[in-house]
């Protein structure tokens, strides 16, 4: 697949994909307004960038590869950045004609759209990466549904799994509220108040009634952040909760019972957390259902025009900066952010200032190089299984990447990841 991921000029702007299943040549040029036009084995891509000539460069399949052609175009083509005339690409890799930056992106799953317009102001979630939308489109069927299946995100800190929770909640169509509890801010003494609420006269300073978390989320969405910091305590009680649908408020002893979706978030998958002790097995089994693996920033790059767009149209219309010089484009895709789209807003709220309405330049990010942050357990798991895959299969990419069930895009992003080098394998 082949996406327009960002437009310089106009970050603001609606992107596309373009399937390339049957496709032996695509031609980017120059054109007053976005235009997709398919004849035979040919696509022919009008973009509207005045920095692009009228034939500006092609992709051509060369039996197993894509070929990125320049055709002498006035402003160039670059490829991560740097100047080329040719390049063989694989998915994965990014480009720039003009102010338009591309990707390559793995094959999208049958019945999609040959030709996608995708807005940026949508309040779906949206993305490029094929993983993740296949994984999106489970989700969005299991928000939808009224069984009640219980939702497991599993990222990195900042990677936006509150953001999902909420279009889960707002797909859904349920009629209750959205509430949001952080496991690791609940006292271990004042959990089951926390959590069912009390009556008037249950304790001395019991003046009203109190349905608490739970009980407001009646009808509604439960979103329990960082499930590995609930304590055991709260984990018993939230358990017990889960399994008679009901609550007990302090203070009386009758139940009232509850309707609840719940979506937790967490860091690691349930399975790592029964295993390091810091989760009961009955509740992993109760919250179990259907898991999103949420990418990192670093590894979901060509999500980067939405994720911009979402997080500029947060900035006032007076404030917000008009467009982005490709330079600060560039330094926004290599950047690892370690901090996720937590980090990537701030960047953009600092940029905002330096910039103003007009353009913002590399110099306005104030990207720091953040230095090497020691693997996770998981991480640590997954390295040692990458390398045992490498040394089986003598560092064939494909072969690992069919072994671990993996596209060959998240292999190479591992690679790059864990400073791991196939071909010290080959031997």
């Amino acid at each position: 697949m082949l996406a327009r991921i960002f437009d310089a000029d106009a970050p603001l702007a609606e992107l596309s994909s373009h399937t390339l299943d049957g496709i032996d040549r695509v031609v980017l040029q120059r054109s007053e307004r976005f235009s997709a036009t398919r004849t035979a084995r040919e696509l022919i891509l009008g973009i509207a960038d005045p920095r692009m000539s009228e034939h500006h460069a092609e992709l051509v399949w060369l039996a197993d590869r894509w070929e990125l052609r320049d055709l002498q175009s006035k402003n160039g083509v670059r490829v991560g950045g740097a100047p080329v005339t040719r390049r063989a690409l694989v998915p994965g890799d990014i480009f720039e004609c003009g102010r338009t930056f591309f990707a390559l992106t793995a094959p999208v799953a049958i019945g999609e759209p040959r030709d996608r317009i995708v807005a940026t102001d949508t309040t779906q979630l949206a993305t490029f990466d094929p993983d993740l939308a296949a994984a999106l489109a489970t989700l969005d069927r299991a928000a939808a549904s009224e069984v009640a299946v219980g939702i497991v995100i599993v990222g990195e800190t900042g990677t936006g799994k509150e953001v999902v929770a909420r279009a889960i909640h707002a797909r859904s169509g349920r009629s209750g509220a959205f509430v949001a509890l952080d496991a690791g801010a609940l006292p271990p003494e004042l959990i089951e108040g926390t959590l069912f609420g009390h009556v008037r006269g249950a304790f001395s300073d019991a003046t009203t009634d109190q349905l608490r978390t739970l009980r407001t989320a009646d009808r509604g969405t439960l979103f329990l952040d960082e499930l590995a910091d609930l304590p055991p305590r709260g984990q018993s009680a939230l358990l017990r909760a889960l399994q008679e649908h009901a609550v007990v408020p302090l203070g009386t002893t009758r139940p009232i019972l509850l309707d609840l979706r719940i979506v937790v978030a967490t860091q690691r998958p349930l399975d790592a957390l029964v295993a390091g002790g810091t989760l009961r097995a009955d509740l992993a089994h109760r919250l179990a259902g259907v898991v999103l693996e949420l990418p990192a920033l670093r590894d979901r790059c060509c999500d980067l025009g939405f994720l911009v767009a979402t997080l500029l149209r947060r900035i006032p219309d007076a404030s917000r900066p008009a467009r982005f010089a490709p330079a600060a484009v560039r330094a926004l895709l290599a950047h690892p952010w370690p901090g996720n789209v937590r980090e990537l807003e701030k960047c953009l709220a600092v940029a905002a200032v330096h910039a103003g309405t007009g353009t913002v330049e590399a110099e306005h990010l104030a990207l720091a190089t953040p230095e090497a942050a020691p693997l996770s357990d998981s991480d640590r798991g997954r390295r040692q299984e990458l390398v045992a895959c490498l040394a089986e299969h003598r560092g064939n990419i494909s072969a690992v990447a069919r072994a671990l069930g993996k596209d060959r895009v998240q292999i190479r992003r591992w690679l790059e990841r864990f400073a791991l080098d196939p071909d010290a394998y080959r031997g």
